[in-house]
C-alpha cells in the first residue's frame, strides 16, 4: 500500500490499485488521471484532501480529468475532502465509475465543488455511473451534479442519492441523460428535491411528472437503511475496504434486490463482485454499491 498525492497524465492501460491518500494540506486532487486511456482506478481510499487558501479550488477526491478516455474507477471509498468526492472534468469517451462510496465530501469553506459526484466536461461521451453510493452529509451539498453537456449516452442508474437538505441531484444541461432505478433521500425528513436545466422541482412527483422520461415508475425514495446508518468509517487502510460494515444494506432494506438488470437493459458487463468483494447474482441486483444484506 503506498501514500500518494498526484497521479501523473499520460498512463495509458495502467491499474492504480489500493492506494491510501491522507493529507492535511492543500492539494488541488489527489488521483487525476488525464489524457490516458484504459487505466482502472480501483480499491483506493481518500480523504482529507484540502482546496487550495487562495482560489478555494479543487480538494478534490478522485478525478478523470482532460481526455481521460475507457476509465474505470470502481471500488474506491472517498470521503471527507474539502471538494468533491468524484470529479469528471473535461474527460473523454466511454468512462465509467461504479460500486464506489463516496461520503462527506464538500467541505470546504466556498461553495465550489460541494457535491459527491460532478460531470464537468463539455466533450464527454458515453458516462456511465451506475452502483454507487454516494452520501452527503453536510448542508447545502448535493449528491449529484451534471454541470455541462454530455453527449452520446450517459446513463445513472442503480445508484443511492443522499443529501441532509440539499438538491439530490442537479442538471443543468440534460440532453442525452438516462437516470434509471436509483434512490433518492434526505435524510432530514425532507421531500427530495431536484434541479433540472434550471427548474426546480420540489418533490418526487413534481420531478418523475415534470421530466418525462427520467425515473417513473422505476426510481425510488426510501430510506437506503444502512446497517450503521449514516455514518463516516474511516478505514486507514485501502486494503481493508472490504471488511466495512457502515454502507451495507440492512435485510429490511426496501432497496435489497431492488435494483435493475444493466446487462440486459444497456448491455453492461457487469464485474464479478460488488464493493466488499462479495459475489454479484446474475439478477437480483441492490441500488448502491453492496448488493447483499448486513452481514
Amino acid at each position: 500500500m503506498s501514500k500518494v498525492t498526484f497521479i501523473p497524465r499520460k498512463l495509458d492501460g495502467v491499474e492504480l490499485y489500493a492506494l491510501l491518500a491522507k493529507y492535511n494540506v492543500e492539494q488541488s486532487v489527489s488521483l487525476m488521471v488525464g489524457y490516458s486511456r484504459g487505466v482502472n482506478i480501483s480499491h483506493n481510499e481518500v480523504y482529507n484532501i484540502k482546496q487550495e487558501s487562495i482560489s478555494h479550488d479543487d480538494g478534490v477526491g478522485i478525478d478523470l480529468d482532460i481526455n481521460a478516455a475507457n476509465c474505470i474507477a470502481e471500488y474506491n471509498y472517498v470521503h471527507d475532502n474539502e471538494g468533491c468526492g468524484f470529479y469528471h472534468f473535461e474527460a473523454g469517451n466511454t468512462n465509467v465509475y461504479r460500486f464506489n462510496v463516496s461520503v462527506n465530501n464538500g467541505l470546504g469553506a466556498s461553495t465550489h465543488k460541494p457535491y459527491e459526484f460532478c460531470s464537468a466536461s463539455a466533450q464527454a461521451t458515453n458516462l456511465y455511473v451506475y452502483n454507487n453510493t454516494f452520501i452527503a452529509l453536510k448542508s447545502g451539498t448535493e449528491a449529484c451534479a451534471i454541470a455541462y453537456q454530455l453527449y452520446g449516452t450517459n446513463i445513472f442508474a442503480n445508484n443511492i442519492f443522499v443529501t441532509v437538505g440539499a438538491n439530490v441531484l442537479e442538471a443543468n444541461h440534460s440532453a442525452n441523460i438516462r437516470l434509471y432505478g436509483n434512490d433518492y433521500y434526505v435524510t432530514n425528513g425532507s421531500t427530495v428535491t431536484f434541479s433540472w436545466n434550471g427548474i426546480g422541482y420540489g418533490n418526487w412527483g413534481a420531478f418523475t411528472n415534470g421530466v418525462p422520461g427520467q425515473e417513473l415508475g422505476v426510481g425510488t425514495t426510501n430510506n437506503p437503511t444502512f446497517a450503521n446508518g449514516f455514518v463516516v468509517a474511516e478505514t486507514d487502510d485501502a486494503s481493508r475496504l472490504t471488511s466495512q460494515t457502515n454502507y451495507v444494506l440492512l435485510s429490511s432494506s426496501p432497496i435489497l434486490g431492488a435494483g435493475k438488470n444493466l446487462n440486459s437493459l444497456f448491455g453492461f458487463v457487469m464485474p464479478a463482485v460488488d464493493y466488499r468483494g462479495q459475489s454479484l447474482p446474475g439478477s437480483g441486483y441492490s441500488i448502491g454499491a453492496c448488493n447483499q444484506a448486513y452481514p
